[in-house]
């Protein structure tokens, strides 16, 4: 796992976990770790082109979280991460690797929005905790919005994926 945080540094005791390779707050760390990741996959993909097929079951999922809009614009910022991001999101995403978005601004995604908040409104994996009627980073079917109409609790939100969406709670000390 390779973690940048935001400036509160919310994800700062995940840094403690055994699978945590590298964690900062520094934004600029972001585009580091993307780089990091984007060569690990090259050379999975590399591998996987010569006939080693089993390249995948012998690898570790990759795991970046990125947590807030500052290090998203600092992706942007950095040509070569955003770069490398772009191949990690259309070209490898099928390699083990996981991107984590985390303490997105629920507003809409537009022309201006950072690449990667655009390539997530392309094909979206979210979970939202709040009313459906909220949402505004993704566009939720009004049918769904309709099902799922009753205000949640705390702890409760929803898993959406496409048009597909399930409601989910969260254990632990955010119920």
């Amino acid at each position: 796992f390779f973690i940048v945080d935001d400036i509160n540094r919310g994800l700062r005791d995940l840094s403690a976990l055994p699978v945590v390779r590298e964690y900062s707050f520094l934004t600029e760390k972001a585009g580091e770790y993307i780089k990091t990741v984007a060569t690990i996959l090259a050379e999975r993909y590399a591998k996987l082109a010569e006939g080693d097929s089993s390249v995948l079951d012998n690898s570790k999922i990759e795991v970046v979280v990125l947590n807030g809009n500052e290090v998203f614009r600092a992706l942007e910022r950095d040509t070569m991460a955003s770069s490398a991001l772009t191949s990690i999101l259309d070209r490898f995403k099928n390699l083990n690797v996981c991107i984590i978005l985390g303490n997105l601004e629920n507003a809409l995604i537009n022309y201006n929005s950072p690449e990667i908040l655009k390539k997530l409104k392309e094909n979206p994996r979210v979970i939202f905790m709040g009313d459906l009627d909220d949402a505004k980073v993704v566009d939720v079917p009004f049918s769904i919005v309709r099902q799922y109409r009753k205000s949640i609790d705390p702890g409760a939100g929803y898993y959406i994926a496409g048009s597909d969406c399930v409601k989910l709670r969260l254990a632990g000390r955010y119920q």
